[in-house]
């Protein structure tokens, strides 16, 4: 396999691996990677649709790659959540965001626990992945119950006018 080839493989794979949907994957790496220069979106979604034939090649076996490819994913999914979080004005988006960041932290800690990476401690109780930001800051809990009050009233005082 040649290494343009390899390296373009390895961007496709980075990008599914994202959370991306396929053929905005394509579309978006066809047009604006250089990489995929002349290279259709059908092409690169077929060659997805091959990836069996080449995985092995981007994605080594070994225990220590995986999790630290795992643990890589989940970080990134943290730093885009915050990114939402902080690049929006809805407040739901912003709970879903807060709840995702939440989830990120709590699986890093259970898979460094399980691990034995990190010492896990006894306790009663335990932040699950169904846990919402309020259950873990009651002041976050205020703050984003005023927001959101305030805004529904700003869009009920439009509709009036």
């Amino acid at each position: 396999m040649n290494e343009n080839l390899l390296a373009r493989r390895i961007e496709l794979f980075d990008r599914m691996v994202r959370g991306g949907m396929l053929h905005l994957v394509a579309k978006d790496l066809a047009k604006r990677n250089p990489l995929f220069k002349g290279v259709s979106p059908g092409a690169i979604m077929r060659d997805w649709g091959r990836r069996k034939r080449w995985i092995h090649l981007i994605v080594r076996s070994d225990d220590e790659t995986i999790l630290d490819q795992t643990l890589g994913a989940i970080r990134q999914v943290g730093l885009e959540a915050w990114r939402v979080y902080a690049n929006t004005m809805n407040m739901n988006a912003k709970v879903g965001a807060l709840r995702v960041i939440l989830e990120t932290h709590v699986k890093l800690i259970d898979i460094l626990q399980n691990i034995g990476a990190i010492k896990r401690e006894p306790s009663e109780t335990r932040v699950t992945l169904s846990s919402t930001p309020f259950d873990a800051d009651p002041e976050m809990k205020r703050l984003l119950l005023e927001e959101a009050a305030k805004q529904r009233a700003e869009k009920s005082a439009a509709k009036q006018v």
